[in-house]
């Protein structure tokens, strides 16, 4: 079994009462930027991931990078870490976690992308692509985002019953 990896993109991450957390400015899968460069006065990127039991020994290691200029990394060492305070001993191995880039300056239109490999082997997890107002979403774009496995078209057959008539 694989391990299950979610990335939430934020602009601010707030401490609430009862160990709540409340995420603002919320980006999709895109953003369209009015005027580049743009300066973000914070940035955060929530990644949450969890890991089967049959995986502890699993290497994990984590990095964001804004077009391909690496902003934050988190190594075998520390992820093994993360799991063991957020392990109950039973289950999966959990682990949350938050990078927060602040001040945020993006220079350019570009993809902002969190690579999460196991084992070496890459997830395929969504990312952010920060647009011009009006710009088409480009190939590379659409690929990153779309899941990689073909999905077979199902047409449902359509049945009609008669009613029972009344007597």
């Amino acid at each position: 079994m694989t391990a299950l990896c979610s990335v939430l993109y934020c602009e601010d991450i707030r401490e609430e009462t009862g160990n709540r957390k409340s995420y603002m400015g919320v980006h999709g899968v895109r953003s369209f930027i009015s005027q580049f460069p743009h300066l973000f006065p914070k940035f955060c990127i929530v990644i949450s991931l969890a890991s089967p039991p049959e995986n502890r020994k699993s290497k994990v290691a984590v990095s964001v990078s804004l077009a391909d200029k690496v902003l934050s990394k988190v190594t075998e060492e520390e992820m093994e870490q993360l799991f063991k305070k957020g392990d109950l001993g039973v289950g999966n191995r959990l682990a949350t976690f938050e990078v927060i880039i602040s001040p945020f300056f993006v220079e350019t239109p570009g993809m902002l992308k969190v690579d999460v490999r196991v084992d070496g082997k890459p997830l395929n997890l969504p990312t952010l692509a920060f647009l011009e107002p009006g710009a088409a979403a480009s190939s590379e774009f659409v690929l990153s985002v779309l899941p990689r496995t073909k999905a077979k078209r199902s047409v449902a057959k359509r049945t009609t019953a008669k009613r029972p008539t009344a007597k």
